[in-house]
């Protein structure tokens, strides 16, 4: 299957143009989502990453976010974190998958 045709593609164009951390982390190693065509070109160029390296870019940045989302970002509706039982809370920003159309209520009395 060509990563085209697969909702992954999707969801790596996303990434790329909603997270500084991913951007940078691409851009470090040379490629941007058009350079990944398959599933195989997506295991074979986009870099590993863990925790150290989105607490790194936290500190580095003083993003309270890590760089995992951008705060203008509208589909983020709330970030969590984890512990801090190394090297302090790592933020995990929450999207929403669905646009909610918010309603007035009014109260009679």
């Amino acid at each position: 299957m060509h990563l085209r045709e697969s909702p992954l593609m999707d969801d790596v164009e996303y990434a790329y143009a909603n997270s500084p951390f991913i951007e940078s982390r691409w851009k470090e190693a040379g490629i941007q989502p058009g350079d990944i065509g398959s599933p195989d070109r997506f295991k074979k160029l986009v870099p590993c990453f863990d925790k150290d390296d989105i607490q790194e870019f936290r500190d580095k940045y003083y993003d309270s976010t890590a760089g995992l989302a951008r705060l203008d970002n509208h589909d983020i509706n709330k970030v969590v974190s984890t512990s801090d039982a190394t090297g302090g809370p790592t933020p995990a920003p929450i999207r929403s998958r669905q646009k909610y159309e918010y309603t007035k209520t009014t109260t009679f009395i």
